[in-house]
């Protein structure tokens, strides 16, 4: 059964992003975490879709020129 929830440091490792990185796409509202308590979760399904959109973009960019 995969996780529902990711931790800054879990979700690093599977998109090879800093924490500094995660946080900048939170505040551009590129990827957005859930709180729980005071801690940082992403969930799985929206980091999967954010990567899906980064796949998508250099696909199109790629066709474009």
């Amino acid at each position: 059964m995969q996780k529902l929830l990711l931790t800054e440091t879990e979700t690093g490792e599977v998109t090879g992003f800093s924490r500094s990185t995660l946080r900048k796409l939170w505040a551009q509202g590129e990827l957005q975490p859930v709180r729980v308590g005071r801690s940082i979760r992403y969930v799985t399904e929206d980091v999967e879709a954010f990567v899906a959109r980064l796949r998508e973009d250099a696909y199109a960019r790629r066709s474009t020129r």
